[in-house]
Order: C-alpha cells, then sequence, then structure tokens
C-alpha cells in the first residue's frame, strides 16, 4: 500500500511538471533542495536562456545558503551538505562552490570565536576574551554583540589590571605596578587606556618620590657611620638620576657641608693624638677629590703640610755674597769612609755667605758637615750658620783629621738664615770648602 502511494505521488509531480517551464521546474525542484531533479532539468533545457536562468537561480540558491547559516536558520554541516549536492550537479562553476565554501568556513570560524571569548570571558580571562572577540568577522551577525563584548571585556581586562597594581604599589613595588599597567595600556585603547596611563603616571611620581626617600634614607645612614664620603657619592647619583628636586639638592649641600667638616675634625683629631701630619693630609686630600680646589679643604692641607721637612735644596737664597751653595746629585764619601746620595758644596769665594729668608716658618734645621775624602789633607775652612744675625751653630776649622760634625739647630721665629764660610787653603787654582749632606729644616709638631 505504502509503495502504492509513493508511485502515485511520484507521478502526481511528473503531472504537474509536465505542465511548467523548465525555469518553474528548476525554482520548484530548489526550493524542496531536489538538486537530482535540478540536474535532469538543466540537462533537458532546450536554450542557452534557459540554462543560464537556471544557473543564476543556482547561484542564488547557494549564496542563500551563507545567510541561512549566519542567521541561524541552518547548521554549517547542512549548508555544506548542500553545497556538496549543488557541485555534483555541475550546474555552478568550480570558482562559485569553491567561493561560498571559503565564506561558509570563515563564518563557521567567526562563530567559533565568538563562543571561545564568550567562554574566556565567564572565566575572567578578559585579554583572551578581547583576542577572539577581535577575530569576529564584520559580515557576521555576531559581529555587533562581538564589538559590545569586546568593550566589555577591555573594561574587565583594565580593571583587573589596576586592581593588581594597586596591590603592588601597596607594597612599594612600583616597578611592578608600572609594568603591569604599561602591558595592560599595550593591549587597550580608548578612555580605558587613558586611564590607565594617568595610572603610570602616578605610580611612577609615587616611585620616584621613595626612591628618593629610601636615597635620603640611606645617605643619612652612612653618615651615621661616618661615611660621608659614601652619603656624598650617593646623592650625588640620585641628583643626576633625579635632576632638580629640591630635597635632594638641599640634603647635597648640606652634606658636602658636613663631608668637608667631618675631614678636618678627623685630620685635627688624628695630628692631635699621633702628629701624623701625612695622615692628616691623606684625609683631607680625599675629601679634595670630591671637592677639588675648595679653599677650606687646601688651608687645612697646607696647614699640615708646613710640618713636612723641607729639603734646604727646594729652598731658593735670597742673596749671595762671595759665594753659592750649590747640590750635586752624586754619591760622595767623606774623610771617614761614610758615603752620602748628594751634597751641598760651596762655590766661588775663599769666604762669604748665603742668605735664605724663612719667615718663622721652620723651627729646626739638621744636616751634617764634613771634609770631602779627595780634601782630606787640607784646611777646608769653617761654617757658621746665624740667625737674625745670632750666632746658631759654628763648625771651628775643618782641618785635616776633622771628623763629620752633626748639627740640629733651632731656628724657631728666624725671619733670616745666613750660612757663613770662612776660606781654607787654596792649591791648584781651587779654594777648599766644607761639604754639607742631608740638610733637612723642619717645624715642631709638638708646638
Amino acid at each position: 500500500m505504502k509503495k502504492q502511494v509513493r508511485i502515485l505521488a511520484a507521478l502526481l509531480a511528473l503531472l504537474l511538471l509536465a505542465g511548467c517551464s523548465d525555469l518553474e521546474k528548476a525554482a520548484k525542484a530548489l526550493d524542496k533542495d531536489d538538486y537530482e531533479a535540478l540536474a535532469r532539468i538543466f540537462e533537458k533545457a532546450s536554450t542557452l536562456e534557459e540554462r543560464d536562468e537556471i544557473i543564476g537561480e543556482a547561484e542564488a540558491k547557494l549564496e542563500g545558503l551563507i545567510n541561512q547559516y549566519n542567521t541561524n536558520q541552518i547548521t554549517y554541516e547542512a549548508a555544506s551538505a548542500a553545497v556538496d549536492s549543488m557541485e555534483s550537479t555541475q550546474i555552478v562553476s568550480s570558482r562559485e562552490i569553491a567561493f561560498v565554501r571559503d565564506e561558509l568556513q570563515d563564518l563557521q570560524w567567526s562563530k567559533q570565536a565568538f563562543q571561545t571569548a564568550t567562554d574566556y570571558y565567564n572565566q575572567g580571562k578578559y585579554l583572551d576574551a578581547m583576542e577572539f572577540f577581535s577575530m569576529v568577522s564584520p559580515f557576521d551577525t555576531l559581529s555587533n554583540q562581538a564589538d559590545e563584548n569586546y568593550a566589555q571585556a577591555q573594561k574587565q581586562y583594565a580593571a583587573a589590571c589596576k586592581q593588581q597594581a594597586e596591590a603592588a604599589a601597596a607594597q612599594k613595588d612600583y616597578d611592578t605596578a608600572i609594568q603591569i599597567l604599561t602591558a595592560c595600556g599595550n593591549n587597550i585603547s580608548g578612555s580605558d587606556a587613558e586611564e590607565i596611563q594617568v595610572l603610570i603616571r602616578k605610580y611612577e611620581a609615587d616611585g620616584i618620590g621613595e626612591s628618593i626617600a629610601k636615597a635620603l634614607e640611606e645617605a643619612n645612614a652612612l653618615k651615621g657611620s661616618g661615611n660621608y664620603a659614601g652619603a656624598y657619592g650617593l646623592l650625588q647619583r640620585a641628583s643626576t638620576q633625579y635632576p632638580n628636586r629640591v630635597e635632594i639638592e638641599s640634603a647635597l649641600s648640606a652634606c658636602q657641608r658636613e663631608y668637608i667638616d667631618n675631614a678636618i675634625q678627623r685630620a685635627q683629631s688624628l695630628f692631635d693624638t699621633s702628629k701624623d701630619y701625612n695622615g692628616a693630609i691623606s684625609i683631607l686630600s680625599l675629601a679634595m677629590g670630591d671637592f677639588p680646589e675648595n679653599p677650606q679643604l687646601q688651608a687645612a692641607i697646607d696647614k699640615y703640610a708646613a710640618y713636612r721637612p723641607v729639603e734646604l735644596k727646594e729652598l731658593e737664597s735670597f742673596f749671595d755674597e762671595k759665594i753659592k751653595i750649590h747640590y750635586y746629585e752624586d754619591k760622595i764619601e767623606d774623610n771617614c769612609g761614610n758615603e752620602y746620595n748628594g751634597f751641598y758644596s760651596l762655590l766661588y769665594g775663599s769666604s762669604g755667605k748665603t742668605v735664605y729668608l724663612l719667615n718663622g716658618k721652620y723651627d729646626r734645621i739638621e744636616g751634617v758637615v764634613f771634609i770631602w775624602k779627595n780634601s782630606k789633607n787640607y784646611n777646608n775652612g769653617s761654617l757658621q750658620f746665624f740667625g737674625d744675625g745670632k750666632l746658631l751653630f759654628d763648625s771651628q776649622e775643618l782641618i785635616p783629621g776633622t771628623k763629620p760634625i752633626s748639627f740640629n739647630v733651632s731656628v724657631s721665629g728666624v725671619s733670616e738664615f745666613e750660612v757663613c764660610y770662612t776660606g781654607g787653603d787654596s792649591h791648584d787654582w781651587t779654594v777648599e770648602t766644607p761639604t754639607m749632606a742631608n740638610v733637612w729644616l723642619s717645624k715642631d709638631v709638638n708646638k
């Protein structure tokens, strides 16, 4: 019975089609998705015009599948199956088939991206949600919704980043806070991005303020331990890193004063306890490295440098009368076999004097006067020292057999210091004179 019904239905369909044109038959076949019937109708079409009309109808049917899938009237699988069936009829071109397939595929990816984005959003993964919402095709019916959802995901993402940054800033970890917000700002736009930039500038300012406060605290700690050089260096670096900051410049200026005062005090304390003028000068010279040409430090250095012994050869004579004291770098041996690295010899005259201006800067002069071994058989004359006209030392006649004479004479308060010579024997166009070595002037450190 069922078989008879089906046969009757088929005969009825043929009778109906028999009374229609090929175009009408093709349209009805397309409406019913009867692609086999469509293929037979296309083959029997009597004119090219009818064939072109059928092709146009078939192409319209294909492109309609795109819209049907886009508007959720059919599934992707149903649309793909219809494309496959249409392809089997060989009515439309392979290019048209490929175009429809590509469009359907793009829409499928778009709708999958929307669903993935929605899942990420619901999981609180807002940056991932933004990425997939942005993949939704502008031709997708979900496009407008995707744009709205993207904007909402961006706000949620920005809010989450702000919260993370605030937590880091609460721990004074401003670098991390800024890194979080910078990464966020690179992924968003519009007013949300502007708000992020405002926060970045705030945390940058807070971070600078915190760094400055930390630098000032560390500098104070270094000063507290007596390390003024370290404190000053730290503040100098902070000043370079954060220029024109009043708090740093003020601390730097105060540290400079304290640094210099401390160096002067330490130098004075060392000298007072141990008379170590070289150590005092070393302390001041280190400070001078940070403050070149500082008048306070230079004056203190000059004060202690005055205690350093000075060789007579370093002084220039005020005037010479008939004789001149000349220093030789050569080694020499006296009449007792002692050797000296350098010596003073009296030149030109058989008697006379050389005057030096000491101006009260020294307290003692010491050294040794002797007969050169080559003059040991001659009278070498005598040597006297006068301080402002007062006799301070007299070697007496340096005759053959006279041993070297060491002298250590006070010249405290002396302005003019005279070295006087009374001549010895003359022979072979020369005059034998006393020889001196190791002549030093010094200041009494205990005064």
